[in-house]
């Protein structure tokens, strides 16, 4: 009976080690299989992530240049605002540019100063009351054209 119980055991080992050969391959193979699945799912995030941060510079970009319009017009509403003065309202630039030329340049009185804000430049347009080489006063109009690129005055027409 010791014989074949020796037998049987031996079988019974050639069994366990061939069981635990096939559990080792699929041990392996499942091993694998998860490996490649987590590589795959490594690529996968990468390409997810990389492609937001693709996005988020491509939002970063149009941020900036949406912020430099923003900050362009804010800069040219305080340069057309600081164009006219508080008081009166007059071009301050045009009157330092008229007042030289009159007669007497301390009888220069505005009556009116309009605009037309043409999106880089400004049309001025204003009225004012000097007097003549007769001292008689008279009423004059001057046009002229500020330029917000070259920060320059220039008169168009007078007396029209």
């Amino acid at each position: 009976m010791a014989v074949q119980k020796t037998k049987d055991d031996s079988a019974a080992k050639v069994i366990a080690d061939k069981k635990a050969v096939e559990d080792k391959k699929i041990s392996d193979a499942k091993a694998i299989a998860d490996k490649k699945i987590l590589d795959a799912k490594a690529i996968e995030d990468k390409k997810v992530a990389d492609a937001k941060i693709a996005k988020d510079k491509e939002i970063a970009a149009k941020k900036a240049i949406e912020d430099t319009k923003i900050a362009e017009k804010a800069k040219y509403k305080a340069w057309v605002d600081g164009q006219f003065s508080p008081w009166d309202g007059s071009h301050t630039g045009l009157v330092d540019l008229i007042k030289p030329n009159l007669n007497d340049d301390k009888s220069f009185k505005h009556v009116e100063t309009t605009y037309v804000d043409k999106g880089t430049y400004l049309i001025v347009y204003m009225t004012y009351r000097p007097t003549n080489g007769f001292g008689a006063v008279i009423l004059q109009n001057v046009t002229a054209k500020a330029d917000y690129k070259t920060n320059t005055i220039s008169v168009t027409s007078q007396n029209d």
